[in-house]
């Protein structure tokens, strides 16, 4: 008797061992599938109880994570994407010093809505975020704007546009009083993220690295290279508007920052208008122009190796943009 006592304890047991396993593994599957789906997320990504301040996901037109081969994809799932967004606007606050960002926003707008939104044609090269209309105050959608190819064969830069987002004003509707800071702040702190200081061809090394690699060029190398054959004027970079602008901001950014400090910098980028500069330099944004330009001058050119290497990495550039906009959907 005694023997068929224990072993109805022990079935018992067994079965009650059997049916929590199947009650997490179908928790598991439900949260998968639920992480999965197009449905917007919210979430409350940096402490943020007492303002309520919410984030939403919205995805353009299109289930991207259901249509669309993401076996090359950086983000395989719309979970690891919301969840690698909130990590990084976490940390970009932290580095910049920008960790209350979010209270400018009230309780009559408290979310904020990231809408990913994936260029099917690749025919009009677009900011990485587009901020919201400045007369539109209750309703912000900020538009992450990406060529198609780029989330099915490589990692959105999403660091660069997350940027644009933390230090956004909602008062002003831009990011900063000058477009110089504004981008080369942004470059900055995506490089901050390899090697703190180069130009990233591709976020992260993928399973076929000649198609989606990264190279590290030293920025500051490139440009004393390229100032030598372009015409590009070193105090109009507030208003070009082209690769050499670009990789001339984040150079200028960078030099400021090793020489000034991250968070001497980040007041001039929050300032109001150019005078922000004399916080710097006596002489302001003309005396800091001129002590870059003599910085360069001084710097050490490329050896033949580091040649070679820029090189091929702009030729596996050219290649690997022409797999993004070569996509067809």
């Amino acid at each position: 008797m005694k023997r068929k006592t224990a072993s109805k304890v022990v079935i018992q047991i067994l079965l009650v061992a059997i049916v929590t396993v199947a009650i997490i593994v179908t928790w598991f599957i439900l949260k998968e599938n639920g992480t999965n789906n197009a449905e917007p997320v919210i979430q409350n990504p940096v402490g943020t109880e007492e303002s309520k301040f919410s984030i939403k996901f919205s995805y353009g037109s299109d289930d991207y994570w259901t249509k669309l081969d993401m076996t090359n994809a950086g983000y395989k799932t719309q979970g690891e994407y919301e969840t690698a967004v909130l990590n990084y606007i976490d940390e970009i606050a932290k580095l910049l010093g920008k960790e209350d960002w979010y209270k400018q926003y009230t309780n009559e707008d408290n979310t904020i809505y990231l809408n990913l939104e994936l260029d099917l044609h690749g025919a009009e090269e677009l900011p990485y975020l587009k901020y919201p209309e400045k007369s539109d105050t209750k309703t912000l959608i900020f538009n992450l704007n990406y060529p198609i190819g780029m989330i099915t064969y490589c990692d959105l830069p999403l660091v660069n546009a997350l940027t644009h987002l933390v230090t956004y004003d909602k008062q002003t509707g831009v990011s900063s009083f000058s477009k110089t800071l504004d981008d080369g702040l942004c470059d900055y702190v995506q490089n901050h993220y390899y090697s703190g200081k180069g130009i990233m061809i591709c976020d992260r090394p993928a399973q076929e690295a000649k198609e989606c690699n990264y190279y590290v060029i030293d920025v500051h190398k490139v440009v004393k290279l390229e100032q030598r054959h372009t015409s590009l004027a070193f105090e109009k970079l507030d208003t070009e508007n082209n690769g050499f602008a670009m990789r001339y901001r984040y150079s200028f950014v960078d030099y400021l920052i090793q020489t000034y400090g991250l968070e001497a910098v980040m007041k001039v980028h929050d300032g109001l208008d150019e005078s922000a500069y004399n916080s710097l330099s006596k002489n302001g944004y003309s005396g800091l122009i001129s002590d870059w330009k003599q910085f360069l001058s001084k710097y050490a050119d490329f050896t033949s190796s580091e040649a070679q290497i820029e090189s091929d990495a702009w030729e596996s550039n050219y290649y690997l943009y022409r797999r993004y906009f070569d996509f067809k959907y």
